[in-house]
């Protein structure tokens, strides 16, 4: 698992709005407060393994979708892409 990144700003420049930025990009954010100094601490929402799985996924659906490929992409037991003609 990868170590968190750590951001610093002042408390008045809208942590919680970074934040929910970031929240929506998929990422994890920990937010903490003391007077007049914020500190997100970020990491990936979901283990970077699942993460590698869902970005590969839609990048194949995506490459599938451009293009003329008369393929269907299956996950086979060992948890590879496999891409196979219709009905195969």
């Amino acid at each position: 698992m990868c170590e968190p990144i750590h951001v610093e700003l002042p408390c008045s420049f809208d942590a919680a709005g970074l934040a929910g930025f970031l929240e929506a990009r998929g990422l994890r954010v920990t937010v903490k407060s003391c007077e007049e100094q914020c500190e997100l601490e970020v990491g990936f929402a979901v283990d970077p393994d699942v993460r590698l799985h869902q970005e590969v996924e839609a990048a194949l659906s995506a490459w599938l979708a451009e293009g003329d490929h008369a393929l269907v992409p299956s996950l086979d037991r060992r948890h590879e892409y496999v891409l196979r003609p219709p009905g195969d």
